[in-house]
């Protein structure tokens, strides 16, 4: 299913490629009134291709290409907008690099720029009938319980978007691996958002003639009648899935109830990620380089913005946990008021927090220092955010394996940064993050990296910030 979605994905990317070859030979022929020769054509594509590949990376900074967001009419066609706006300045700058004014005229830029608008507007609107309005959705059948099942089939049945529908539950033996009254208040919940609970064989019949998939939990003990009906199932091709897979594939995040000595023996591998460390080091190195040569000239401003709005020094430092627990210092543009401020952890509306530092906080500026800490090697660009020791002793005693996500070395952003859930250090919060950091240690890639590098810069272009 993983592979389906990356499959899926490929391909609105390559249509969107497609679409721009149709709508550059469909510019020509408006602009002309005449079907271009081969020779005419080519030439174009040449010129308006590095727009198109512009057009690609500015709608993957804006999520365009993710399958776990509604589909929104409006939003869409605001966001494609907003990147064929960008484009049209980048193909401006290109127009007055081209010498070549018979060839690129503004009319045949802002034209086919246009014109790809309203392609991917329809090819979008398309694609939301054919798939995401598309009743054929896989229908899921669970195999006994899980402690976050009540939830997480809520979390289906509220984003449908995500294509899969919660079908029935079932138990495959009456003594469930949970205790009792877990047990029982799980099936109520699980009654209460209407999904079947069977332990009949003959139950699960009833829904054979749907597109469905089994998820099982990893501590089912399945009777021998099932696993009969099962061989069988899997010999006619329908998938099954872990309850931890599927649940990652879906949330991509670790479900808690898997997080124990087994989950990180079994899963986390560094050892063969050891050449990729050794690149995003050295990737590092020369963003922290570059990005502090590009960013120092506007330092003194932000310094007197910060000095002349509130009393205090420039700089916010503290000492924070990095890989394997080694401590470092932090630097920060302060955002906070000086007086009264206990340091402790910072809160939603935080009245403590200034209106430049609100400011500094919602478009990242006030990270910009963690630079230093970049090119020292405490932080690295991409990976769990480090805490203050003194609180991460704190939750560790509340939160089993908290300090694995220390496996790392931490990051100035991460995926649970970009996961669109503000998470504060509080100990509900803290599990959530755990589920994210150990999803990221467990999976990180280039691929990845890059991915939560886009989400970021739509964070701040967001300003959905802390």
């Amino acid at each position: 299913m993983y592979r389906m979605q990356k499959r899926r994905q490929f391909y609105i990317f390559l249509i969107d490629i497609l679409l721009s070859l149709s709508t550059i030979w469909l510019m020509l022929v408006i602009r002309y009134q005449e079907i271009p020769s081969s020779y005419f054509y080519i030439r174009h594509i040449r010129f308006f291709y590095p727009l198109v590949i512009l057009m690609i990376i500015f709608m993957y900074i804006f999520n365009m290409y993710s399958l776990t967001t509604p589909f929104n009419t409006q939003r869409i066609v605001a966001r494609i907008g907003f990147c064929t706006v960008l484009d049209v300045f980048c193909g401006f700058a290109l127009f007055y690099l081209n010498n070549d004014a018979s060839l690129t005229p503004r009319r045949n830029l802002l034209l086919f720029l246009f014109l790809y608008f309203i392609t991917l507007v329809l090819w979008r609107k398309l694609y939301d009938l054919l798939f995401i309005k598309n009743k054929n959705k896989p229908h899921i059948i669970f195999i006994d319980c899980a402690k976050s099942l009540p939830d997480f089939i809520q979390h289906l049945q509220q984003k449908t978007y995500l294509g899969f529908v919660p079908t029935a539950l079932v138990l495959s033996t009456p003594n469930s691996h949970l205790p009792e009254t877990d047990k029982k208040e799980l099936l109520k919940k699980i009654e209460a958002l209407k999904i079947p609970i069977t332990t009949n064989i003959e139950d699960i019949t009833k829904f054979t003639n749907q597109n469905y998939v089994f998820v099982y939990s990893k501590e089912s003990s399945i009777t021998k009648n099932l696993q009969q009906f099962f061989y069988k199932e899997i010999s006619l091709g329908v998938p099954f899935y872990s309850y931890s897979e599927f649940y990652e594939l879906v949330n991509r995040q670790v479900p808690l109830e898997d997080i124990n000595s087994n989950w990180v023996f079994q899963n986390i591998d560094l050892s063969r990620k050891a050449p990729y460390k050794v690149v995003k080091r050295a990737a590092d190195v020369a963003f922290s380089c570059v990005a502090l040569l590009l960013t120092l000239w506007f330092w003194p401003l932000i310094a007197l913005l910060i000095k002349t709005t509130s009393k205090g020094p420039v700089f916010f430092t503290q000492i924070r946990e990095g890989f394997a627990g080694k401590q470092f210092k932090i630097y920060k543009f302060r955002t906070m008021t000086v007086a009264d401020n206990t340091f402790s952890p910072t809160g939603i509306n935080d009245a403590r927090i200034t209106p430049i530092g609100n400011f500094l906080r919602k478009s990242r500026i006030d990270e910009i220092p963690q630079l230093l800490n970049l090119f020292l090697g405490d932080m690295s660009l991409i990976g769990p955010r480090p805490e203050r020791p003194e609180l991460a002793i704190e939750l560790e005693k509340e939160v089993p394996f908290y300090r694995q996500r220390l496996m790392v070395t931490p990051g100035i952003t991460g995926w649970d940064q970009v996961s669109g859930e503000y998470h504060s250090p509080s100990v509900e919060d803290t599990r959530k993050k755990l589920q994210n950091d150990l999803y990221y240690i467990k999976n990180f890639s280039f691929f990845l990296d890059i991915s939560i590098i886009a989400k970021t810069v739509f964070t701040v272009l967001n300003r959905s910030g802390r």
